[in-house]
């Protein structure tokens, strides 16, 4: 089943939907086995949620929190003046510039950088295998014409 189908059945069982797609749903509830399991898991949802919700009582009325609201509002509306706000600096104006400018060019830099071309790897030669251990050995081989390295690591 569609998302889009799982939401339209959510919006009729809530009537959010218009007259004509709330018809086509609940003839598609009504016919569908898929539809009507959904339909019933929502309508069970709902009446777990229904009687698990508490009921919270205000003693003051709604009009006495709203004045509050619109007191404390009209308390901290700024002072200032659009006169005294700081002028910008002349250097902001060219560092807005600058930044993406530097950035594209440290990354040009590393893209064209002979030494790490794009795509390629460098090979790492391991000279030396450090063991915790005293009683384990290693050796080491590398070919250059495969290009592989082995480590033989064994008890001597």
């Amino acid at each position: 089943m569609k998302r889009e189908t799982e939401l339209k059945v959510q919006a009729w069982l809530d009537g959010e939907l218009p007259a004509a797609e709330a018809a086509e749903i609940r003839r598609g509830a009504e016919t569908e086995p898929a539809l009507t399991r959904l339909a019933a898991e929502l309508r069970f949802a709902r009446s777990c949620f229904a009687g698990g919700e508490l009921s919270r009582s205000v003693p003051e009325p709604r009009e006495f929190y709203w004045s509050q609201i619109e007191r404390q509002i009209h308390r901290t509306e700024p002072s200032v003046a659009v006169n005294a706000l700081p002028l910008p600096r002349p250097w902001a104006a060219w560092l807005r510039w600058l930044a993406p400018a530097a950035i594209v060019a440290v990354l040009a830099l590393l893209l064209i950088s002979p030494e790490h071309p794009v795509g390629q790897h460098k090979h790492v030669r391991a000279s030396e295998v450090d063991t915790p251990l005293d009683d384990l050995g290693s050796f080491t081989f590398h070919s250059d014409a495969e290009q592989i390295n082995v480590v033989w690591v064994g008890s001597f």
